[in-house]
């Protein structure tokens, strides 16, 4: 799901990635991931789903706390190479 947001020039206000400037507005361009870089308002936060698993890339790796790695694992193992780690064996 994306979201385009349309904001006049005039006024003082950011939210997103910076999609193209016309003339007179600036829009903006919103998704579930922009939101994990970028604040967003309120109103607009409510329509993106939250992801229950806190997640870090260090050096190209998607690192979890072990006690969601295999939640981490199951959900996003289609997008994952193998698993490493004190929880789990290589797979």
């Amino acid at each position: 799901m994306k979201w385009r947001v349309y904001v006049p020039k005039m006024v003082q206000f950011q939210v997103g990635r910076l999609e193209r400037a016309t003339h007179s507005f600036n829009v903006y361009s919103l998704n579930q991931y922009l939101r994990w870089f970028a604040e967003v308002p309120e109103e607009l936060e409510s329509r993106f789903p939250r992801v229950e698993v806190e997640l870090k890339v260090s050096d190209g790796l998607l690192l979890s706390s072990p006690e969601s790695g295999e939640a981490t694992w199951e959900k996003y193992r289609r997008f994952l190479l193998r698993k490493e780690g004190p929880w789990g064996a290589q797979g």
